[in-house]
């Protein structure tokens, strides 16, 4: 690890954590009847499959996208489990499990290269088994000299939509960093898919129409400092302030929600009707997103 440590500038232990991280994706990936039905998402999909890994990622995010049907997933989801801990005891893990509604929550503890109990997370989500778009199968990059791999995952407009999402509703400073990254990429975005997205996943979290932008507001430098830095290369420096000026400006713009999203807020929140056309029928997207299970769990429980 040293030797990588050197060679790219990030900690030898964050480093190590990226490296179990990609060897358990190999040979998770490895299992065809396992790598069809899941999609990489989150900090370690932007970072390593649409950005050229300007920060590092600790944990692994994974949709299951098997079926829309429950009876199917549960079932697809007793046999993965099974699977999951051989996996762990080949890699030598102590693991930790949760299990919350329709979640697998792993703790993975291992002894670091420098004697220390360390850990990593994994999360597999069954709640968002049907992704707005098709998925895509995209290399994934590694910082190692292992094999290259090849992974599914969310087209890059519904990526940063749940991104957005998380940002606004936990306001984190790793979330704040992708996004600007992204807006200070040179990268091709489809804005109006990104921002039709973001619309969709903050009405799966809570009624869109009474959310602020609080907590992005208040991300400070204390919280880069703690909670940014370590996944940077060493003496990497960014400013906050700097990164809200450039993302502020683009959620404000997202939250004047245009008449076909206003519509569609309120026919699912003030009349429990969902009509995903009146955000996406500009789109070729996925026609099962009317089973939603993140939506019609959403109504439910208005």
């Amino acid at each position: 690890m040293e030797r990588y440590s050197r060679e790219t500038g990030f900690h030898v232990d964050t480093l190590e954590k990226v490296y179990r991280l990609m060897e358990f994706l190999g040979e998770m990936n490895s299992i065809p009847e396992v790598r069809e039905k899941l999609v990489l998402k989150g900090g370690t999909a932007i970072n390593f499959i649409y950005f050229d890994i300007p920060r590092l990622s600790i944990d692994i995010d994974i949709d299951y996208i098997g079926s829309k049907e429950k009876e199917k997933m549960v079932r697809d989801r007793e046999w993965m489990e099974d699977i999951l801990f051989r996996l762990f005891r080949k890699l030598g893990y102590q693991t930790e499990v949760k299990k919350p509604y329709a979640l697998l929550q792993y703790i993975l503890r291992y002894r670091n290269t420098a004697g220390n109990i360390d850990r990593i997370k994994l999360e597999m989500n069954f709640f968002n088994r049907v992704p707005v778009f098709e998925s895509v199968e995209k290399e994934i990059k590694n910082l190692f000299h292992m094999e290259t791999m090849r992974v599914r995952t969310l087209e890059l407009e519904e990526l940063f939509g749940r991104k957005l999402r998380a940002l606004v509703t936990r306001g984190t400073p790793r979330d704040l960093c992708d996004v600007y990254h992204l807006l200070e990429s040179r990268m091709k975005v489809d804005i109006r898919k990104l921002r039709k997205c973001f619309i969709f996943y903050l009405c799966c979290h809570s009624d869109p129409r009474s959310m602020n932008l609080n907590f992005v507001e208040g991300i400070t430098q204390r919280d880069v400092k703690m909670g940014l830095l370590p996944l940077l290369r060493k003496g990497g420096k960014i400013d906050v302030e700097e990164m809200k000026s450039r993302v502020l400006p683009l959620l404000r713009e997202f939250f004047k929600f245009e008449k076909e999203e206003k519509e569609f807020i309120d026919e699912l929140y003030d009349k429990k009707n969902y009509r995903p056309e009146l955000l996406f029928e500009d789109f070729d997207y996925n026609r099962n997103i009317v089973d939603h299970p993140g939506i019609k769990w959403r109504i439910i429980n208005i």
